[in-house]
């Protein structure tokens, strides 16, 4: 845990002098609190390499269940103009230690109105797998004061010697109104072969964009 602790601490540092959009969200469910902090910044504004960062904690289960923490951060190289790029991970939480993963990035922005960030990566080391990790925002224009928005994460992960061993999904609806977001949002985990419904989460959520 000290070491997760540490990563992100490092996470905060870079990303302080790196970002300049973070969206701190909070989601208040049936099945407990989650806090997120995510943002996607070039490391400067010509520049072809790209940060990404996604932290989070959760509290699963009121009173039943520990609390958990996870840290994902991603450098990329963009090639030119496509959107493809070649990415460096670092994936990690409480209940797992350290990876490194490697893999290939496709990323499209128009800040503040359309987002599409997809991640196929592979562990480097023991116990290797596949992860695809898909991400889509959209916040179109409702009134020249209120957007809606839209947002959805698709993450599964399979295993090169065994089969499916996760897959979650993120779901977020609502308004946005200057640079606060909120409405409705659903979170789901599956585990193993059989795609088993593991953990559930119903409930509403408040996002600050800094």
């Amino acid at each position: 845990m000290r070491n997760v602790l540490f990563v992100f601490a490092c996470v905060c540092v870079v990303a302080n002098g790196v970002a300049q959009e973070v969206r701190l969200e909070s989601l208040v469910g049936v099945n407990g609190v989650g806090v997120d902090v995510f943002w996607v910044e070039p490391f400067g504004p010509k520049s072809h390499f790209l940060y990404t960062s996604r932290n989070t904690f959760r509290t699963n289960g009121y009173t039943t269940q520990p609390r958990s923490f996870s840290t994902l951060n991603i450098a990329s190289y963009q090639i030119k103009k496509s959107g493809f790029g070649i990415a460096a991970l670092a994936v990690a939480d409480s209940h797992s230690p350290i990876q490194a993963r490697l893999g290939i990035q496709f990323f499209r922005v128009k800040r503040g109105k359309f987002l599409l960030n997809s991640i196929v990566s592979s562990k480097v080391g023991a116990q290797p797998d596949g992860r695809c990790l898909v991400i889509v925002q959209y916040t179109p224009e409702i009134t020249t004061r209120l957007d809606l928005f839209t947002r959805a994460e698709w993450l599964t992960s399979i295993g090169f010697k065994d089969t499916h061993r996760f897959s979650t999904n993120l779901l977020r609806l609502g308004v946005q109104m200057r640079t606060w977001q909120w409405g409705v949002g659903s979170e789901l985990l599956w585990v193993g072969s059989g795609f088993q419904l593991q953990n559930h989460n119903y409930g509403v959520f408040v996002t600050k964009v800094f």
